[in-house]
């Protein structure tokens, strides 16, 4: 949609688009709180990771619009509507130390989704600030990203919202027991299920499968690392879903009232940025981040094992002496 996509002002632009889509539905936020306190109820319930299904939000948008059916134009405002309300609870948004960042993005997811671990997100959505992150050339300023649940099917994406020059564009992951190949061939064969002859040739000319992983990986290895056992934070504090406060009227969640910034490995960052400067011991490998991967093992006796099992190991920093002066503090 035109008005909630247009390029924001230079401020804080998850907040630009916030206050945008919050003018376009001024209901939306109401109708969410009203839908979560039924959900189990008279609505279908969902786990505590989604803070609302995208289901929901058709709903909202049609209510606003007063339809039952939405036309093509506005379809995308169900997506959008549904990152952003769950974005405005905590208002999370997360900045990399760039050499950290850079080590992430190389990461290669292989192996199957670790779908489990991405459940662990700290906030319902959060908005990850990318300002070295391209995409077919083109700039991309961050994005927000919260997992979606389909109360039908059962199953589960993980939704981006990515922040672009041109405005904010959906992209789609569903994940669970299958590597990150597969969840992109289930996007692209979705997809082709509304195409025409025209739009379906044109697609074929211009999708490549190898392209897709690579756009996608960097962007998934920055959510992992968050979502993984011991992010490294700036400071002691650290991002965590609200608790519900009761009122006269009931339990109620408070959305916050501006942006909270998260700062994510910037000890680590200095480390391996001395290290490529050459500050460290010449006999030692130069400081990196070990990418994430799947590790097998046996449980039981050594003599006698009796199951193997895999863990799935997060992006680990190598050789990295974290600073003991005001940037770890």
């Amino acid at each position: 949609m035109a008005n909630l996509t247009k390029k924001p002002a230079p401020i804080i632009r998850p907040s630009h688009y916030l206050k945008k889509a919050g003018q376009l539905y001024p209901n939306a936020w109401k109708l969410a709180e009203m839908m979560r306190r039924d959900r189990g109820q008279s609505a279908p319930g969902w786990p505590d990771w989604c803070f609302l299904p995208l289901g929901g939000w058709y709903a909202i948008v049609a209510a606003e619009l007063k339809c039952e059916i939405l036309e093509a134009p506005v379809i995308p405002d169900v997506s959008t509507l549904g990152a952003l309300g769950a974005w405005r609870i905590t208002q999370g948004v997360y900045t990399f130390h760039p050499e950290t960042f850079a080590e992430l993005s190389k990461t290669t997811i292989g192996g199957e989704l670790p779908s489990d671990i991405l459940k662990r997100m700290p906030e319902w959505c959060f908005y990850i600030s990318t300002p070295e992150y391209r995409l077919s050339g083109a700039p991309i300023h961050g994005f927000f990203v919260h997992l979606e649940y389909d109360p039908n099917s059962g199953g589960t994406e993980l939704r981006f919202l990515l922040d672009t020059e041109k405005g904010l564009r959906p992209f789609v992951l569903p994940i669970g027991q299958w590597p990150l190949a597969e969840s992109l061939k289930r996007v692209e064969q979705e997809s082709r299920t509304w195409m025409n002859p025209l739009q379906t040739a044109l697609y074929e000319s211009v999708y490549d499968p190898k392209a897709a992983i690579a756009a996608a990986q960097p962007l998934l290895a920055l959510v992992l690392y968050i979502c993984s056992k011991d992010p490294e934070y700036k400071g002691s504090l650290r991002p965590a879903k609200p608790a519900l406060t009761r009122t006269k009227k009931g339990w109620r969640l408070f959305p916050a009232d501006k942006p909270r910034f998260w700062s994510l490995g910037f000890s680590t960052g200095e480390a391996i940025r001395r290290g490529k400067e050459g500050s460290t011991d010449p006999s030692r490998p130069k400081p990196h981040i070990r990418r994430a991967h799947w590790h097998g093992y046996w449980l039981g006796p050594r003599a006698n094992p009796q199951k193997f099992i895999f863990h799935w190991l997060p992006p680990t920093p190598v050789n990295v002496d974290l600073l003991k002066d005001s940037e770890s503090e």
